[in-house]
C-alpha cells in the first residue's frame, strides 16, 4: 500500500495524479473486441468449379451462406447431369454439408458432430472451387 504523507492539497494532488494515470493506462489499452457472427465467411450463392474437363467435373453448389449446418448446400442436376457451369440451375439433386476449419482434423469433427461421419474429407479449394482455404466438404475425398 502506499502511503502519500504530506498536506491534504499534497495529498489531494498525488491521488489525482496516480488517478489520471490509471486512467491513461487504461485508455492506452482497448477492450477485446468480440467474434463478429455477422461478418461474411463464403457468401450465399452459387459455387462453380473451375474445373470442366476430365472424368471428374464437379457440380455447381448453391450454399445457403451458414457454415458448419447440415445440408447447407444443394447441387442441381437435369436428369443425370448435374449442373458445372456457375448457374445451379436444374432440378435439386443431392445436399451436401460445407464446414469451416482449421484443418482436416477439425473438419472431420464439426462433420462427425452434424452426424454425417468422413474419414478423408476434401477441401472445396482442391477441387477447384472459389472460396476460402477453409471450406471443407463432409464427403469422402478421393
Amino acid at each position: 500500500m502506499t502511503t502519500i504523507r504530506g498536506s491534504g492539497r499534497t495529498r489531494g494532488l498525488a491521488l489525482f495524479g496516480l488517478a489520471v494515470a490509471a486512467l491513461a493506462v487504461s485508455a492506452c489499452a482497448p477492450p477485446p473486441t468480440p467474434p463478429d457472427p455477422v461478418t461474411p465467411w463464403l457468401e450465399r450463392g452459387c459455387i462453380d468449379s473451375s474445373i470442366d474437363e476430365g472424368d471428374l467435373v464437379p457440380p455447381d453448389w448453391e450454399f445457403n451462406g451458414v457454415a458448419n449446418e447440415l445440408n447447407n448446400a444443394v447441387s442441381f442436376a437435369v436428369g443425370d447431369v448435374f449442373s458445372s457451369d456457375g448457374t445451379c440451375t436444374g432440378e435439386e439433386a443431392e445436399p451436401g454439408t460445407i464446414v469451416r476449419a482449421n484443418d482436416q482434423a477439425g473438419a472431420i469433427a464439426i462433420c462427425d458432430d452434424l452426424g454425417v461421419p468422413v474419414a478423408n474429407p476434401p477441401r472445396l479449394i482442391d477441387f477447384g472451387y472459389d472460396v476460402p482455404i477453409d471450406a471443407w466438404a463432409c464427403v469422402e475425398g478421393p
